[in-house]
Formats: structure tokens, C-alpha cells, sequence
């Protein structure tokens, strides 16, 4: 995976315990890109410079291909950022 580290619009869902769901997101290149997460095999809490971070390891069908990426989720911030892929 190739970190890439930009910022991205979110849909995710909080269920009733407090986890983070996340859903699709799209991204902004060239034009605008629609992604739907298929499948979260991995969350952890970080603290990166003391900052709590979520980080989703994900799978989704992107172009016609399975790709594995990386999602960070900065706390205090609000902000997703698709970090690996």
C-alpha cells in the first residue's frame, strides 16, 4: 500500500455501543469518486503526537478490483482521511 494521506467526505454509521461503521466516502481527484466499504477486517485506537486516531483496515471493489486501504479517523478533529492504499 502506497500512503496517499488525503482528506475525504464520510458516511458512517454509530451504532448504540459507540463503534464506527464506516460505510462509503468519496474522494476527490480528477472528478469525483464514489466508494462503498465492503468490509472492515481491522480497527485500532492510535495516539499519533498524543492525538487519538481510529484506523479501519478496509476492502472494497474499486475500478473492478479488490483493493485493501487504510482509513484514519482523527478524534478531536472530526476528520477522515484515506491514508493507505
Amino acid at each position: 500500500m502506497k500512503v496517499v494521506a488525503k482528506p475525504i467526505d464520510m458516511l458512517a454509521l454509530f451504532d448504540v455501543a459507540g463503534l464506527i461503521h464506516p460505510l462509503r466516502f468519496r474522494l476527490e481527484e480528477d472528478e469525483r469518486i464514489v466508494i462503498k466499504v465492503d468490509q472492515v477486517f481491522s480497527r485500532n485506537l492510535e495516539k499519533k503526537a498524543g492525538i487519538p486516531v481510529l484506523t479501519f483496515d478496509c476492502i472494497s471493489t474499486i475500478e473492478g478490483q479488490r483493493k485493501t486501504y487504510q482509513l484514519k479517523y482523527e478524534i478531536e478533529q472530526n476528520r477522515w482521511i484515506l491514508f493507505k492504499i
